[in-house]
């Protein structure tokens, strides 16, 4: 009896264990939020990573601040973000309103980001690290 006591408390102490130790995968937000700088531009079918620098940093609390940097200046982004894990795209909306731009994620991993869209009928892909 003491023995069969003794091996179901091992058995549940195993269980609790191995269950208590398995890591949920972040979701789509969670992999997003983050500190990001780009690492290779492309615009069209040119290498603009020269050309352009992008820092983008996505709070949890869905709040953005992004940070262009080109041969013509310096502006600065401030504003709000929203995704959708379905079609893997980020909306970022400044918070006049005034600007609102769509990216597809077509690469997402814990320390890596590609993000497309099209400005002004010009595809960029922008290809981000996480700091």
């Amino acid at each position: 009896m003491k023995n069969s006591i003794f091996g179901l408390s091992s058995l549940l102490l195993s269980v609790l264990i191995f269950f208590s130790s398995c890591k949920k995968d972040a979701t789509f937000e969670q992999q997003l939020a983050g500190t990001w700088t780009s690492t290779k531009v492309t615009y069209g079918s040119e290498d603009g990573t020269l050309l352009y620098t992008y820092d983008l940093v996505m709070q949890s609390s869905k709040e953005f601040d992004l940070t262009e940097k080109t041969l013509l200046g310096t502006a600065v982004h401030t504003g709000v973000w929203a995704s959708n894990a379905g079609t893997q795209e980020v909306t970022l909306t400044d918070d006049d309103g005034s600007t609102q731009t769509k990216y597809d994620i077509t690469n997402l991993t814990e320390t890596q980001m590609t993000a497309e869209t099209v400005i002004n009928k010009i595809r960029f892909i922008i290809v981000f690290k996480k700091k």
